[in-house]
């Protein structure tokens, strides 16, 4: 029996090592706030309890406490209106995002609430509370980390919360939505899009581009495909008629992975550059794949920022390839031009 029990707790203690120890209460905000000498004090403080840790798309519920740390902000008859801001391209909220704490805002009135999501991608991302009138200053910012695979690395205070350097997206069995991070001043089009089925090394797989159009490409759009890793079985069809602000183009690419150990990355890129156009507008839609042993997906991202995957993050049963694109497509807007398709795989293609 003692033996049993020694076993028990040697098993309970690697299990316990084995796992970040996450603080699931974020609380003692500072009562007063100040950068570069301009600031003061916070209209309220407050305490945010997660009743279970963020995984990959599954809701989690919040629940918070606010309390009135300041009366200097508190008008008779009055309701504060708290606005939670957030990240769409990392999130998807459940519920409402604008509370409404009525009266009485006296020292030390509470309020209580909770709000809920569901997260889309790994990385860091934030929440923040801000009183309608009060300034960012002065506003509540709490944040939680998950990485590649949807492990909870950190949760506190988003000045505390350190980064992740991969912002995947998570996906479910059938197919991956890609929402866009950021949009550029010179962005051609904003984007979605669709991979399905999950990409999977040897079998097919469409790729579905949605576009809008953020400016005119009169003359149509130039298209340039990067395949590393990829084979492409069906091109994406010419932009050659006029493109004007607002217009929603579709386009479709079948691709198979192959068979290397390395990212797998397919890169779309669109520009209406003509010449005497001082407009010149770009696009570029990126799509980095890494998989597991056994061929299936393990994350995928649309990243451009991201630095290449560490070498412990690929599978080891595959063969390294040479390095360079496996091929090369530009499709011309203009139809009395040839597509040019340039291929060199860096491994023989046995898929």
């Amino acid at each position: 029996m003692k033996l049993f029990n020694k076993i028990l707790l040697t098993i309970l203690l690697l299990v316990s090592t084995s796992y970040p120890q996450i603080n699931q209460t974020i609380g003692d905000f500072e009562k007063e706030v100040s950068v570069a000498g301009l600031g003061g004090p916070r209209p309220f403080v407050g305490t945010f309890e997660f009743e279970t840790l963020p995984q990959p798309l599954t809701p989690t519920r919040v629940y918070f406490t606010f309390e009135v740390n300041d009366e200097m902000y508190s008008k008779p008859d009055d309701v504060w209106v708290i606005r939670l801001t957030y990240h769409p391209k990392g999130v998807r909220m459940i519920g409402d995002t604008v509370f409404y704490w009525p009266e009485p805002h006296t020292l030390g009135a509470q309020y209580n609430g909770y709000f809920e999501f569901v997260p889309l991608c790994s990385g860091r991302w934030d929440f923040t509370f801000c009183q309608d009138g009060a300034g960012w200053l002065a506003a509540l910012k709490i944040a939680y980390t998950l990485d590649q695979d949807g492990n909870i690395i950190d949760i506190g205070k988003e000045a505390h919360v350190r980064g992740y350097d991969i912002v995947s997206t998570f996906f479910n069995e059938d197919s991956i939505y890609f929402t866009q991070m950021g949009i550029g001043p010179r962005e051609l089009f904003e984007y979605n899009f669709v991979v399905k089925p999950l990409f999977r090394i040897g079998d097919t797989s469409t790729i579905t581009y949605y576009l809008t159009a953020l400016g005119d490409a009169l003359e149509g759009v130039d298209i340039k495909v990067n395949a590393d890793n990829m084979q492409i079985i069906s091109l994406p069809e010419r932009i050659s008629k006029p493109v004007l602000t607002g217009d929603t183009l579709i386009l479709n690419m079948k691709v198979i992975p192959r068979a290397i150990r390395d990212e797998h990355i397919i890169t779309v890129n669109l520009k209406n550059e003509e010449k005497d156009n001082r407009d010149i507008k770009h696009g570029q839609i990126i799509c980095v794949s890494v998989f597991n042993n056994n061929g299936t997906l393990r994350y995928i991202h649309d990243d451009k920022r991201a630095l290449p995957a560490e070498q412990s993050l690929l599978p080891d049963a595959y063969p390294e390839g040479k390095y360079g694109f496996d091929e090369i497509v530009i499709i011309p807007k203009d139809v009395s031009k040839k597509i040019i398709r340039k291929e060199h795989y860096k491994i023989q293609n046995n898929n």
